[in-house]
């Protein structure tokens, strides 16, 4: 009876208490955007929306923003979404997929903890990759990335078990859901051939594992060529942008759209990744703490973290002098510029690396500390404390005197944010993670002098004691997690402005401020001109457009003629103007915060010294719908031709 017993515990249950935490930590992070619809990551206003046509014929017909994201999506990835549409609206379906995608993560985690003859290590494997933040932030919303995590788990899983031809499947898989994550695997799999004897490194040849690379590696060419080049790619949309053209584009740069420019060094990025106070803080006690050699990251982290540094670099040079009509250079950079932000890379390498090492170090601790002795435990915890009081006394210091420069101190290796305000916000929150790390892991030395009393006492043996130690480390981290394990989704106010244009008919074009209409596309099925979120400036010929469309749009937004407005509507076809009336008070004008740059520093010029526009006077008949001070217009001669004031 207790042996079945025991191969059930070493069976499902595992596996079932384990999906339950995770599914808690998951439910928890995503709480705001169950609790309202209007409530998500930002990336769903530009990714999910136009997959309302699965469902509803006839919407986003001819619309330059929609061709450019159902070019830029991975054809697996719109399959799923596809699929279940028969079932639940997308964006229902996107507030489920976490959840799908985490137990998947979870479940093939704990597999190759197994693998490796501890499913202790699985278990801490899962922890550290849901308290942390940063690592759900990337499940959040149902979007691409969330794919990545689950293929790294399958192809670690199948890779550590020598099962090379289901991680060469694992691999081309992929590429159908996230390219930049298959990248990654593809390297560390390609590295998976060297082997290290001590630091000197050689070729382990296997027949099987030569031919699965050698085969992924055409199946993933063959699927993102079929995907972004033949036949179907959009020559409307122009070339990716290399990086001497990005140098001269203020959009790439502080303050614009996407701030690449200058591109991050290998050093400092690194730095930036390693910015977690739980795993940095937990890693240093490790590396003190137990015996030396005893932890040994396993050869998987190394091929992933090597993997990030190599593409974190590669994707850069790409970036800067593939500029070639050869085939294979152009599928190659499209690959590479498919996540044209090299740090993702870095990211993901140390992120994989990470969670090997300390799952490993947190396994191995475990074990040393079961049969450690009083004095070596007396001398742990002396030292915990001691490095706990400095650092409070270190946080109580900065938070009454402001006499620790810590923006000074950490700048080189920490964020670089647009401001030094932004900065040291950053630096806080940071720190702030440090010290709750550094109080729950000095507490451990107490309980465990307790438990190793009891034990000696022998009210509990070793075994029950590895099982306290997971347990405060499982308390520890889900601690950790509810006080940090915070995203801040974003939740657009306008429900019923949003509600009022999906009752417009669906061959509307609708222009406002790019950041307002932002959601419009999502929650109102109809189009829009441009939006912020798909000013995308990495294709020169789609960027054309909208940058024409959004500078003619200020031109208009800011006009004291009605005339101009409806030319501009006109020669766009924008059939209705949203328009917010605090737009054109004086505290909005004086402020001069419009929009990223370039447009920024050009609506200054337009508004300098104008008082007079033309949408600030528009009389209450001639308004369609108003919501605080947001309201609706035809843009027609009828309305754009009156210039009474209300």
């Amino acid at each position: 009876m207790w042996g079945k017993t025991r191969r059930r515990i070493k069976g499902a249950w595992p596996y079932i208490v384990v999906s339950v935490v995770v599914f808690l930590l998951v439910y928890r992070f995503q709480l705001p955007t169950l609790r309202d619809y209007y409530t998500v990551d930002d990336d769903t206003c530009q990714h999910i929306y136009w997959m309302a046509e699965f469902e509803e014929k006839g919407l986003f017909q001819d619309d330059l923003q929609t061709r450019f994201v159902k070019f830029v999506q991975p054809r697996g990835f719109v399959a799923i979404y596809w699929l279940a549409s028969f079932l639940v609206k997308p964006l229902i379906f996107a507030r489920t997929v976490p959840f799908i995608l985490a137990l998947v993560s979870t479940y093939f985690f704990l597999r190759l903890g197994r693998s490796k003859g501890s499913l202790q290590t699985g278990f801490f494997l899962v922890l550290l990759l849901f308290i942390d933040d940063a690592h759900l932030d990337s499940f959040a919303g149902g979007l691409h990335k969330a794919f990545a995590f689950p293929f790294f788990a399958i192809f670690l899983y199948y890779l550590s078990r020598e099962r090379f031809v289901e991680a060469g499947v694992t691999t081309a898989a992929s590429a159908f859901f996230y390219p930049p994550g298959t990248a990654l695997i593809l390297v560390a799999f390609a590295l998976s051939l060297i082997k290290f004897s001590g630091l000197k490194p050689s070729l382990s040849i296997s027949k099987k594992k030569v031919a699965a690379i050698g085969i992924s590696c055409l199946l993933v060419f063959l699927i993102l060529f079929s995907q972004y080049l033949w036949p179907g790619r959009d020559e409307a949309l122009g070339k990716i942008v290399n990086r001497k053209e990005m140098e001269k584009m203020a959009e790439f740069r502080a303050g614009g759209r996407v701030t690449s420019i200058p591109q991050p060094k290998l050093f400092p990025e690194m730095g930036r990744n390693m910015w977690n106070g739980f795993l940095l803080v937990s890693l240093g006690i490790f590396v003190l703490i137990l015996p030396k050699n005893i932890v040994r990251v396993p050869k998987e982290g190394w091929y992933f973290l090597l993997s990030g540094i190599i593409l974190f670099e590669a994707a850069k040079i790409f970036a800067a002098r593939l500029y070639s009509g050869i085939i294979l250079f152009e599928a190659a950079k499209i690959f590479a510029a498919r996540l044209y932000e090299p740090n993702r890379y870095l990211h993901y390498g140390l992120s994989i690396f990470f969670l090997l090492f300390l799952a490993s170090a947190a396994r191995a601790s475990i074990e040393v500390v079961a049969r450690a002795k009083k004095r070596t435990l007396k001398l742990t915890s002396r030292a915990l404390a001691v490095v706990t009081i400095v650092s409070i006394g270190a946080y109580l210091t900065y938070r009454t005197t402001n006499k620790i420069d810590f923006e000074k101190m950490v700048f080189k290796y920490g964020p670089q944010g647009e401001t030094p305000e932004e900065n040291l916000r950053w630096i806080e929150a940071r720190y702030d993670r440090y010290l709750l790390a550094l109080g729950l892991l000095a507490l451990l030395p107490g309980v465990l002098y307790v438990a190793l009393t009891l034990r000696e006492r022998d009210k509990i043996n070793e075994k029950g004691l590895k099982v306290i130690l997971a347990a405060i480390f499982l308390a520890s981290g889900f601690g950790y997690n509810l006080y940090f394990g915070k995203k801040h989704f974003i939740s657009y106010p306008h429900k019923g402005l949003y509600q009022f244009l999906a009752t417009l008919p669906k061959d509307s074009l609708l222009a406002g401020h790019p950041e307002i209409m932002d959601p419009v596309p999502l929650y109102s099925r109809r189009r829009v001109l441009v939006t912020a979120e798909l000013s995308h400036p990495y294709m020169d010929g789609y960027y054309g457009k909208i940058k024409e469309r959004s500078l003619r749009f200020f031109d208009a937004y800011y006009s004291a003629s009605g005339q101009e407005i409806l030319h501009f509507a006109r020669k766009f076809g924008v059939t209705h103007l949203v328009v917010n009336r605090e737009h054109f008070s004086p505290e909005y004008l004086r402020a001069g915060n419009f929009y990223f740059q370039p447009y920024n520093d050009y609506v200054q010029n337009l508004v300098k010294g104008n008082r007079e526009f033309f949408l600030g006077r528009i009389p209450t008949d001639k308004i369609l719908f108003e919501e605080d001070d947001i309201f609706v217009i035809k843009a027609d001669e009828d309305t754009l031709s009156t210039a009474d004031a209300t």
